[in-house]
């Protein structure tokens, strides 16, 4: 922008004053332009500060060469435009290190902030926290040390704490900041947000856990998304009042059904801030092109403010680029002012929490404790006896118990009295980063004439429980099939073993090593899961022998056996001659990849399932995966309430800072009220805006099952949707959301 109005005669730049003329304007501040921010992007995208820099920058250099300019001037004397240009970045980049933000430190927090929580490994269940108020960074990697002792690895580093001092560019800090706190239009907000204990935190967790089982599609209502009863909802609420007719021009809108799984799933995602998309203030960038692109092909004039003169495209652009970023500097601020203050914690160290304290229902019940979660039929229950018994809703709950010092197993957690949840399933076992190299295992793997294959995660996709593989002929006892995993919970995981007709199995056991570090042990690696004796059981006259839960629903199993095949790391499935070892037993007590010991005389069969990258796991020259979580849907089942996870990809999880308030809400809104400043009206052009997700468009599961279309008709509709996005997402509660709306709308409206 301040290179634009250093052309214009009227104009006043926000940062560089000086005055120009060329005989080609236009020319003059395109290539202006270019200059300054190139040099400013130059500036920001270095080293440690995000993923991908090298090739950013080659992307930067490519551009600014095809558009005929020279990155090695770099002179800031003279009145050249791209002289200029190197001036206005100069200019611009002498202020950002002097606005508060450290930039010479990376942006690292300088105001003493230090997190009061240890960090949570996430992929182990429960947490601690000594300070339930408060933000807890989450460890992505760990150590189990031989007292049993959990120590984080891979930790979060805080982002920006310190946020509140940053000079804003235009809230005025002696009319909008409260002296006490240093944070913005405090009025808002006076009370913070929920503490712990109270009946509002309560009632955001359960709201956070109903939210988190929605995104099943199987069986999920089907709930009409139109703008005609959809959005329109007043600010700072969900009462979505829709718009019936079209307010821009008059028609009808069409129905538009969908199923609601695919409706909150792809909210989930396409507002998302993972690894591998825009951040709100990016997004709204996009969404403000997009707009200045369907009014250019649609020949809309470009208004400022929807009055005066028609003005040009680069005009349009960069004043609108102007109104944005403004918008959503100070609603960094604003945000970020209060995430330092405040620290409040996320919903996976929340829900966590309140669900290791026990059951805030009823006293007179066991593990009452009034700071737990509420018991609500169907959604939050105590685990019963009944429950856990083979067969029974809860039986893959049981897990071996492991003596810290030594790391042997020393009996058996039934979890009974604690408390299971209805929930996404994804995220505590299963793998979503969508990359092949760090996937979820095969949900489903087969063997036929030609090799191992990964199969279809849906139950009944490539499955042949008890019948012999196509094509497959095998001269000894070998393992042709395995499924451990479905949508939800799995009652119909199976093990098939193929060979010669009616062959004998004596001596022979089906064994599992894989990980344990779910149940806290020391040397978690290389621990034997699964033991079942074979020794007993022939094949059958088709040669196969159907090992499978009682609660199999597809066939009739020839023995069964009801201890659960875990999907948490690499694994190998074996079948041995001679076995003399135990369940829980360490065979790579350095957890080096490598067995230390056997227990057996011979290997007759075996196939690794492959979920990461290194030897860990892997026990067999036979290695089937990963897969990609695109092919697999997780589904909502029920699971221990400690494990609770949103839904989010495995290598993103929660963001690295505090959640009050909601960064999404008040970017988002500070963002809409820009664009319907600036354009003149809060409608986007004739009152509809989509996005279609096609089917299978996501990167976390099986998702959408169908093609499914966005509709906003206000920039508010499209804010108040990145707002209640985070909550499906897990990443937010509500207490985060709507008063982020609130004080994003004045920040907007300020900017502009």
């Amino acid at each position: 922008y301040d290179a634009w109005a250093a052309y214009d005669t009227v104009a006043r730049g926000r940062y560089f004053f000086e005055k120009h003329t060329a005989e080609d304007v236009d020319a003059a501040r395109h290539e202006a332009i270019s200059y300054a921010a190139y040099r400013m992007l130059k500036n920001r995208f270095v080293a440690g500060n995000g993923p991908n820099i090298a090739a950013i920058n080659a992307h930067f250099d490519a551009l600014f060469l095809s558009l005929g300019y020279d990155k090695n001037f770099t002179s800031t004397v003279g009145s050249t435009p791209a002289a200029i240009g190197n001036r206005i970045a100069s200019t611009i980049i002498a202020a950002g290190m002097a606005d508060g933000s450290n930039q010479a430190g990376n942006y690292a927090p300088n105001n003493g902030y230090l997190p009061q929580n240890a960090s949570m490994p996430f992929k182990i269940p429960g947490t601690t926290m000594a300070q339930p108020n408060h933000w807890q960074p989450l460890a992505f990697d760990f150590l189990i040390l031989q007292n049993g002792e959990i120590v984080g690895a891979s930790v979060q580093s805080v982002l920006c704490p310190h946020w509140a001092p940053v000079s804003p560019f235009a809230l005025v800090p002696a009319i909008d900041k409260d002296p006490a706190t240093g944070l913005m239009f405090h009025d808002i907000d006076p009370g913070g947000p929920p503490t712990h204990g109270t009946q509002a935190m309560i009632e955001d967790a359960y709201d956070n856990i109903v939210k988190g089982s929605l995104q099943d599609p199987t069986g999920a209502p089907i709930i009409n998304i139109s703008p005609s009863v959809w959005h329109n909802s007043a600010l700072g609420s969900y009462d979505m009042k829709g718009y019936g007719l079209n307010p821009v021009t008059g028609e009808a809108y069409a129905d538009n059904f969908v199923n609601q799984a695919d409706y909150v799933r792809t909210v989930a995602e396409y507002w998302a801030d993972g690894p591998t998309s825009e951040t709100p203030p990016g997004h709204w960038h996009a969404i403000g092109n997009e707009v200045s692109d369907i009014m250019a092909e649609e020949g809309i004039p470009f208004l400022v403010g929807g009055t005066g003169p028609v003005v040009d495209r680069l005009e349009w652009d960069a004043k609108m680029y102007l109104a944005i970023g403004g918008a959503n500097h100070d609603a960094a601020i604003a945000a970020w002012g209060r995430k330092g203050y405040f620290d409040s914690a996320r919903p996976i160290s929340m829900i966590r929490h309140m669900a290791q304290l026990g059951q805030c229902t009823d006293p007179k019940m066991p593990f009452y404790n009034p700071q737990g979660l509420p018991l609500i039929q169907g959604q939050i229950e105590l685990i019963t006896e009944d429950d856990v018994k083979p067969g029974g809703r809860f039986a893959d709950f049981v897990e071996l118990v492991y003596d810290p010092p030594s790391g042997e197993p020393i009996g058996i957690n039934d979890h009974v009295n604690e408390i299971a949840i209805r929930t996404w399933l994804g995220g505590f076992y299963g793998g979503t980063t969508g990359v092949g190299t760090e996937g979820p295992l095969p949900g489903h793997v087969y063997k036929d004439a030609s090799g191992w294959h990964i199969g279809g995660f849906a139950v009944g996709t490539n499955d042949t429980p008890g019948a012999m593989n196509p094509g497959l002929k095998p001269r000894s006892v070998m393992i042709s099939e395995i499924r451990l995993d479905q949508t939800g919970n799995d009652p119909d995981q199976y093990i098939e073993i193929s060979g010669p007709a009616n062959q004998s199995l004596s001596g022979l056991t089906y064994i599992v090593i894989g990980s344990e570090l779910q149940s806290k042990v020391p040397s978690p690696q290389g621990r034997i899961q699964n033991v079942i004796d074979l020794g007993k059981y022939s094949l059958n006259s088709s040669g196969t022998l159907l090992i499978a839960k009682s609660s199999f629903t597809l066939g009739t199993p020839d023995l069964v056996d009801d201890v659960p095949l875990r999907k948490i790391a690499n694994c190998t499935h074996m079948i041995v001659s001679n076995f003399s070892g135990y369940r829980g037993q360490d065979l790579d007590f350095f957890d080096s990849g490598s067995l230390d010991f056997t227990v057996w005389t011979s290997v007759v069969s075996s196939v690794a399932l492959r979920r990461s990258t290194g030897n860990v796991g892997i026990h067999s020259a036979t290695v089937v995966g990963p897969d990609l979580a695109k092919n697999q849907l997780y589904g909502v089942g029920w699971e221990m309430a400690d494990r609770w996870m949103p839904y989010q990809s495995s290598n993103f999880v929660t963001p690295p800072f505090p959640g009050y308030t909601s960064g999404h809400s008040t970017y988002s809104r500070a963002a809409a009220e820009a664009m319907a400043e600036f354009t003149g009206t809060k409608y986007f052009p004739n009152g509809l805006f989509e996005f279609t997700m096609p089917m299978g468009w996501s990167s976390f599961e099986t998702a959408p099952s169908a093609d499914i279309t966005l509709q906003w008709v206000s920039y508010y509709d499209a804010a108040d949707e990145a707002g209640i996005s985070r909550l499906y997402g897990g990443i937010h509660p509500r207490a985060d959301d709507l008063p982020a709306r609130v004080i994003g709308s004045k920040v907007g409206i300020r900017a502009v």
